[in-house]
């Protein structure tokens, strides 16, 4: 199945302007694994390493669907993120990640049997969608390193959906530490953010500038991509290779 791009004319306007031709590295390297095509992979990779990309691209893979959260040390972060920096021409990473918000807690009364009170960010089911970053934010009103998801205008804002399912936009949306890897209902500590196991945020953030302690002038695109497992060891192998 070819992927879908939820993006919208001015979105690309922006990128294109922006980081130039960004689509066209994304849609060589990544599309065609969802496509039945002898020797799709190796054409990709010849054909997308091309200098007008834009300079630092956060790839977050996971599957699809809520984590279980059943209270089992470990499996907070199922996800895994890279760092593909297109200025000194290296792939970092890989590094524990979810784009998933915490879970409803088990203590409270649930009726509609939703999955998260809070609402997450795109894409929704097995797709990839764009989200430009930077980093001149930081976390908790600045007191923590953290990346900040801004649209087209540089407002706060990302693309999202509400806990039933509907589009919805989002506000205030970062990348930061989680909180633990206990396996509970509220281990990420996100109402909404991308969250990078503990263990790994110090090394995940030093691919970042940020001069001013926990704010910075870092800038460039994460794309989330959602899809099955064996979808995704695919795509993390092409990504760890692209520089290879």
């Amino acid at each position: 199945m070819l992927l879908t791009f939820k993006l919208t004319f001015l979105d690309m306007i922006f990128i294109m302007k922006r980081f130039r031709h960004l689509g066209y590295f994304i849609l060589m390297v990544l599309s065609t694994y969802f496509l039945s095509c002898n020797g799709c992979r190796e054409k990709a990779i010849n054909e997308s390493i091309i200098a007008n990309t834009a300079p630092i691209e956060v790839f977050v893979l996971d599957e699809h669907g809520q984590p279980e959260d059943k209270s089992i040390p470990g499996k907070t972060y199922r996800g895994v993120t890279y760092v593909v920096d297109h200025v000194n021409k290296k792939v970092n990473g890989p590094y524990r990640c979810s784009p998933y918000p915490n879970s409803v807690s088990p203590y409270i009364s649930n009726p509609q049997e939703i999955e998260t009170p809070y609402n997450t960010i795109l894409p929704k089911r097995i797709d990839v969608q764009y989200h430009l970053f930077n980093n001149l934010y930081g976390h908790k009103e600045s007191t923590q390193r953290g990346l900040n998801i801004v649209a087209s205008n540089g407002e706060r804002e990302a693309k999202g959906f509400n806990p039933y399912g509907k589009n919805k936009t989002m506000t205030y949306v970062n990348v930061h530490s989680g909180y633990s890897d206990k396996g509970n209902y509220n281990s990420r500590g996100s109402a909404g953010c991308i969250t990078i196991h503990p263990n790994d945020n110090n090394k995940f953030m030093k691919n970042f500038n940020f001069e001013n302690g926990t704010t910075g002038s870092s800038e460039g695109v994460i794309i989330v991509i959602k899809s099955d497992e064996s979808t995704l060891k695919k795509l993390a192998k092409a990504v760890k290779d692209l520089y290879q």
